[in-house]
């Protein structure tokens, strides 16, 4: 429930976040980049929710620096993204790992 509802949110912010005055009115309020981070943290198993996440914090910082740094080191960001990338690559690993064996 609190899943698909996520996944549904950030799939139209990935859509809306590509044009200015929705990225405006996304960073009118700091509590809705906390609310994302929060919302990616707690999906972080769930891999279509990651890349849409993903996607819209990127449309949210391309271009703001205050967003970057806020992600980054007030809502620990950096520390999340890199601990994301890090178990993706280990299950890529592990899938190659099991093609090669059933090869």
């Amino acid at each position: 429930e609190g899943l698909e509802l996520c996944l549904n949110v950030f799939r139209a912010l990935a859509k809306l976040t590509l044009q200015e005055d929705a990225r405006a009115a996304v960073n009118a309020d700091p509590a809705n980049l906390r609310a994302m981070v929060v919302a990616l943290r707690a999906h972080r198993e769930n891999s279509q929710l990651v890349v849409r996440a993903a996607f819209t914090l990127g449309n949210l910082t391309a271009s703001n620096a205050a967003n970057r740094a806020r992600i980054a080191h007030q809502l620990g960001g950096a520390d999340l993204i890199v601990s994301l990338l890090q178990e993706r690559s280990l299950d890529l690993r592990a899938a190659a790992a099991a093609a090669a064996a059933a090869a």
